[in-house]
């Protein structure tokens, strides 16, 4: 149900709004809360569960959402602006009803949770719009959103262990806040669209623990040890996007045997720029107080569409178009290229990574110094030149296909295997950093980039009835 009103005062509009949402997920359900320990998680009383459990009416949830926007015009081409809200929202059916069981012992291994709480939302945003020539519109936005009882999984097991299973509450808490400014252009007959930049930031972090056992010194033991209800803050990730459309007017050129060649087209440009995610990396493994430090590439992406229709009178309409989807073949490495954690500490031993890199002086290898960052590619045939580091010139076990880099100073050698000496080629150095044929890429190349440039055509008919 939802109540809403609307106050006008010398310009400045409010609207007030009460939301009432209702949420029963029906029928019967499990009561485990007073022993979650209970034999009916294991194999042999799974089967009885109906029998060792009782089954209580799911409950009746009725939650209220005020709801606030306010508009104070500035002059006749601004307003500054205010939105408050709170806002629910319903878990996903696995997290409501699944039961999930081994298909091998045939003890339960996780349960859904249909009396959760639903996830709570307090958004806040202030803003400011002004309107350019009647024909741009900026939009400047700050925005706070306090989002608590997400749904989360918590592990529960007894002394002996035959009871382990995962179970939805929620635990997991998120604050969200960002800047953004958008220029938007809606009106025109040749071009419409929008330019978008966004700086969010966000922690989350969880409520209690992520793990009970029954026996008292493990779960001590595990209090004592965990960082799971340590705040995650995560670094920002801003992005942009730019959405354009170039259109010629319905009408616009010469006519042609009852058909105007250049009306009617319509070309789309999206464009999407996101900072790289952020990586710990430290050789394999991890150290106290390093979190972060790595940052891959960022991510670009151009889809494009080209389109024309053609007016078929009192019949409708006909429209051929184009699309194609990442235009510049940007290439991205994926998680699925890696055969195992071997593989992929063998990439990033390989990346030159910069010499300002964050805890750069913990790392358990020696690093390289260069410009790579996590992301960074060999491309498909150049051929794999291993760098190998040398304390000094004179080490043994060496191969021509190999190139050194000699760390005291700073300087790469190859290997003359008929006079057994090291020797300077500035062009093959030059060839092989320029190349990256360095990087020791994924061993599953077929999964390592998985967003090939792709071109769709067809054909679009709209009948008028």
């Amino acid at each position: 149900l939802y109540l809403q009103d609307k106050f006008e005062y010398e310009g400045m509009i409010a609207t007030l709004g009460l939301r009432m949402d209702y949420s029963h997920a029906g029928g019967q359900w499990y009561n485990f809360y007073d022993n979650p320990y209970s034999i009916a998680f294991t194999e042999e009383g799974f089967e009885n569960i109906q029998n060792i459990l009782e089954q209580e009416q799911t409950d009746h949830k009725i939650t209220f959402s005020p709801r606030l926007a306010i508009a104070f015009p500035i002059t006749i081409n601004s307003k500054l602006y205010f939105n408050y809200g709170h806002f629910r929202q319903l878990p996903l059916p696995d997290d409501l009803y699944l039961i999930r069981s081994n298909s091998y012992t045939g003890d339960i291994t996780r349960i859904g949770n249909p009396n959760a709480a639903l996830q709570k939302t307090v958004a806040y945003e202030l803003g400011y719009e002004q309107n350019l020539f009647n024909q741009l519109l900026v939009r400047a936005a700050g925005y706070y959103k306090d989002i608590t009882l997400q749904p989360q999984l918590v592990t529960y097991e007894n002394f002996d262990k035959s009871v382990n299973y995962d179970r939805t509450e929620p635990t997991n808490y998120e604050d969200i806040r960002g800047f953004e400014i958008t220029l938007n252009k809606n009106r025109g007959s040749w071009i419409r669209g929008f330019v978008n930049y966004t700086y969010m930031v966000s922690t989350f972090g969880y409520f209690g623990y992520g793990f009970y056992s029954e026996n008292p010194t493990e779960q001590r033991q595990y209090e004592r040890e965990t960082d799971y209800y340590y705040q995650n803050k995560p670094k920002p990730r801003p992005y942009a996007r730019a959405n354009i459309d170039l259109i010629s007017p319905r009408n616009y050129g010469p006519d042609f045997m009852g058909i105007k060649p250049l009306a009617n087209w319509r070309f789309n440009f999206l464009a999407n720029w996101k900072a790289g995610r952020f990586q710990t990396w430290v050789g394999g493994g991890s150290v106290p107080g390093v979190y972060a430090n790595l940052q891959w590439v960022d991510d670009w992406n151009v889809d494009i569409r080209l389109s024309k229709m053609f007016d078929l009178k009192e019949f409708g309409t006909l429209e051929f178009f184009l699309d194609v989807n990442n235009l510049f073949n940007y290439k991205y490495m994926t998680n699925y290229g890696f055969v195992d954690v071997n593989d992929r500490n063998a990439y990033f031993k390989s990346l030159h990574l910069p010499s300002d890199t964050e805890s750069l002086d913990q790392f358990t290898y020696t690093n390289i110094p260069g410009e790579d960052r996590p992301g960074s590619y060999r491309d498909p045939g150049v051929a794999y030149v291993p760098i190998v580091i040398i304390n000094s010139p004179d080490d043994n076990d060496r191969s021509e296909r190999w190139m050194y880099y000699d760390q005291s100073n700073g300087q790469y050698y190859w290997w003359d295997a008929q006079n057994q000496s090291f020797y300077q080629d500035n062009a093959r150095t030059e060839q092989v950093l320029d190349d990256k044929a360095y990087i020791d890429m994924p061993n599953l190349e077929y999964f390592t980039f998985l967003n090939p440039r792709s071109f769709f055509w067809g054909i679009r008919f709209s009948f008028n009835l």
